[in-house]
């Protein structure tokens, strides 16, 4: 059975990925564990794994889950991260490491965002 909201998270990222002017597009299920949903970019680019997280939880009267904190996450392994990304997007990264067995990763970004409106202006 079809995931609805896993499928329009995906369709989400695809639509996103279009309006700038990227190759994306959903791959077909092959019924394989851990295979990917969808790409973005050309197939002769080097693939790079990446986990686009969309958390939800609790629920609310109607049933539904709802968003807590950040709600959308991207994350990528570090080498990549490092090889892919950072030499080529011109930004200042800002960055808070963590080293645990646990972490929420929405709560975590949402702080940092909160600290750096409070601090950079």
């Amino acid at each position: 059975m079809t995931n609805k909201q896993g499928t329009a998270w995906e369709s989400e990222i695809r639509e996103q990925a279009k309006k700038n002017s990227a190759n994306a597009d959903r791959y077909p299920k092959r019924g394989q564990k851990a295979e990917p949903d969808l790409y973005i970019g050309a197939e002769d680019l080097p693939a790079v794994p990446a986990v686009f997280w969309k958390r939800l939880v609790g629920l609310k009267s109607d049933g539904r889950r709802k968003p807590d904190g950040e709600r959308r996450v991207v994350v990528i392994g570090y080498n990549d991260f490092m090889q892919y990304i950072l030499p080529h997007v011109p930004v200042r990264w800002e960055i808070q490491a963590k080293w645990t067995s646990t972490l929420n990763v929405t709560r975590t970004l949402h702080e940092l965002r909160t600290w750096l409106k409070e601090h950079r202006g």
